[in-house]
C-alpha cells in the first residue's frame, strides 16, 4: 500500500529533473521553436444546468490565448505550455465569468534501448465541465484546481520483449461545489512481447491510492491486472484490446476492459474506443464505470474538413448516471494563420428518475502564429 506523504511528490520531481540536467545535449544541435494561438469562441447553450424542466439559455463567449516553446535535438526535448482560459457568459447567475489559467511543462529523453518522461500539470476548470465528462455529475458552477506529475519510463529488455513503468501523482481542489478534495498517487508496470510484425501481446499491473483531503477520512487503494493485445490487421487498420480485475480495497472487485479500433485511410479516419475502468473521483472515492467513444472525419480538400463524434459513458458505483453526447463539425483553413471551426452537439443526462437534453451552437475563429 503507498503511503500518504508529500515527499512522494518532491521524489518524483527532484529525481526527474535531475536525470535531465545529469544528460550531456552538447553533443546535438539544440532547436527552440515557439509557438502562440488565441481561439475566440461564442457559442449558444440550451441547458447549461441539465435540468429536466425549467430550462435557461445562455451565451458563453470564450477567449483561450496560449504559448508553448519546445527545446530540444534528436535524443532530448524539454517543453513548457501556458494557457488562460477567459469566460463570459449572458446570465452569471447560471454560469459564472471566469479566468482559468493552465500551464504543463516536460522533459523526455531517448536512451539506446528505452525512454525517460516527465510532465507536470496545474490546470483550473469548471466543475460543470470536468464532472459531466468524467462522472456523469452535473454540479454548480464551481471551480476545481488539478496539480499533477507523471514519470514513465520504456527498457527494451531483449529484441522481443519491452519493459514499461510509471509513477503518477495527483491532487484536486474544489470551490463552490458539493465535491470533494482528494489525491492520488500510483504505480504501473507493463510486459510487452513482439509476437511478429502484426501482433504484439502485452501484461499490465497498476496500485492507485485514493486519500480523502477534505476530512472525510477516506482512504482506498485500487489494483488493477489486465492482459490484452495490440493488432495491425492492415497498413490502415489497428486495433487492441485488454480485459482483466479490479479490486478496491475497501471491497469489492469485478472485471475491466478495454478495445479499440483505428482507421486512417486518405481522406476517411474512424476510431472507436470501449473502456471499463476504475478511477478516482471527486464523487467520493473510486468509481466503475463504462464509456465508449465514435469518431469520424473526412477530409474534403487539404483545408478544410468535416467530422462527427460520439460519447457514452454509465457510471456504475458512486452513482447510476449515463451521459451521452453528439456533435457533428467543419472546420476550415482561412490563411495560413486563421483556421474557423463550426459545431453543432446535442447532450442528454438520464439518471435518478429524470432525464435532461440540451443542444450547443458555437463557432470558433483561432489565430495562431506556427513557429516564431
Amino acid at each position: 500500500m503507498l503511503r500518504y506523504d508529500k515527499r512522494y511528490m518532491r521524489a518524483l520531481i527532484g529525481v526527474s529533473w535531475v536525470a535531465g540536467l545529469m544528460i550531456p545535449v552538447t553533443a546535438h544541435a539544440l532547436v527552440i521553436l515557439q509557438q502562440a494561438r488565441s481561439p475566440l469562441s461564442v457559442e449558444y447553450d440550451s441547458n447549461p444546468t441539465m435540468a429536466s424542466g425549467n430550462k435557461s439559455a445562455i451565451w458563453r463567449y470564450t477567449l483561450n490565448p496560449g504559448y508553448k516553446i519546445t527545446a530540444g535535438n534528436s535524443i532530448s526535448s524539454w517543453f513548457l505550455d501556458a494557457g488562460l482560459n477567459i469566460e463570459r457568459t449572458s446570465n452569471n447567475n447560471i454560469s459564472i465569468d471566469r479566468e482559468d489559467p493552465s500551464i504543463s511543462a516536460g522533459w523526455w529523453h531517448e536512451f539506446e534501448r528505452g525512454k525517460l518522461a516527465v510532465t507536470t500539470n496545474y490546470a483550473e476548470a469548471s466543475t460543470r465541465v470536468t464532472e459531466f465528462e468524467r462522472t456523469g455529475l452535473v454540479q454548480k458552477d464551481g471551480s476545481s484546481k488539478s496539480k499533477s506529475i507523471n514519470v514513465n519510463g520504456s527498457r527494451q529488455l531483449t529484441e522481443r520483449l519491452s519493459l514499461t513503468a510509471g509513477a503518477d501523482y495527483r491532487k484536486l481542489k474544489f470551490s463552490g461545489s458539493e465535491l470533494g478534495n482528494y489525491s492520488s498517487r500510483g504505480i504501473n508496470l507493463g510486459l510487452t512481447y513482439l509476437y511478429n510484425e502484426k501482433i504484439s501481446p502485452f501484461l499490465r499491473f497498476s496500485l492507485s491510492n485514493y486519500r480523502s483531503e477534505d476530512g472525510s477520512g477516506i482512504h482506498t487503494v485500487s489494483k488493477d491486472v489486465t492482459v490484452g493485445a495490440n493488432i495491425l490487421l492492415t497498413p490502415q487498420l489497428s486495433t487492441n484490446f485488454g480485459v482483466g480485475t479490479n479490486t478496491i480495497s475497501s471491497g469489492g472487485s469485478g472485471w475491466i476492459g478495454n478495445a479499440g479500433l483505428t482507421y486512417e485511410g486518405n481522406r476517411h479516419h474512424y476510431t472507436a474506443t470501449y473502456a471499463r475502468s476504475v478511477n478516482a473521483t471527486g464523487a467520493g472515492g473510486f468509481q466503475e464505470s463504462d464509456r465508449v467513444s465514435l469518431g469520424y472525419v473526412y477530409d474534403l480538400s487539404e483545408i478544410s474538413s468535416i467530422g462527427a463524434d460520439y460519447s457514452f459513458s454509465r457510471n456504475n458505483s458512486i452513482n447510476s448516471l449515463e451521459a451521452q453526447r453528439l456533435a457533428g463539425w467543419y472546420s476550415r483553413q482561412l490563411t495560413q494563420y486563421w483556421d474557423l471551426k463550426v459545431t453543432l452537439q446535442r447532450k442528454e443526462l438520464k439518471g435518478n428518475g429524470s432525464n435532461a437534453e440540451a443542444e450547443v451552437v458555437g463557432i470558433t475563429v483561432n489565430y495562431q502564429w506556427p513557429e516564431f
